[in-house]
């Protein structure tokens, strides 16, 4: 009985142990874990201010891209290309207006260019027979 009343002491000797170093971790780590979520709202407050400064830079940027001469020039050339591809676009469709219109004029008269008298010279001129109207003696 002697032996295990012995037992029993060293037994609740080492399980006390055991628990006091399981309480001495779990206050170290509810320490660590306190201290990682300060960092973490640190970092997140720093991350939220690297982030507005980079906003702030962007329209800097923006604000500087469009007053440099670089940027003016990039306009103009925007302008003068909008300006061509219209210009373009309207002679395009002056072509094909104009195609249409000498369709047109060929289907509404076919007969125009052939004489009346059949020969097929066109537009009431004379047919040529070596002569010139007005001849002069050499």
């Amino acid at each position: 009985m002697k032996y295990l009343s012995i037992i029993s002491i060293a037994l609740s000797l080492i399980l006390g142990v055991f628990c006091y170093q399981l309480w001495q971790q779990s206050t170290d780590l509810a320490t660590q874990v306190q201290s990682l979520h300060e960092q973490n709202e640190q970092l997140s407050a720093e991350l939220k201010a690297s982030r507005d400064e980079m906003g702030f830079i962007r329209k800097k940027l923006v604000e500087f891209e469009r007053t440099s001469l670089k940027g003016i020039a990039d306009k103009a050339n925007d302008a003068f290309l909008d300006g061509w591809e219209s210009l373009i676009g309207i002679v395009g469709k002056e072509i094909d207006q104009a195609r249409k219109n000498i369709e047109q004029q060929r289907q509404h008269s076919p007969q125009s260019n052939k004489r009346s008298d059949g020969s097929g010279n066109g537009g009431g001129t004379k047919p040529s027979d070596g002569f010139t109207e007005n001849p002069k003696e050499t």
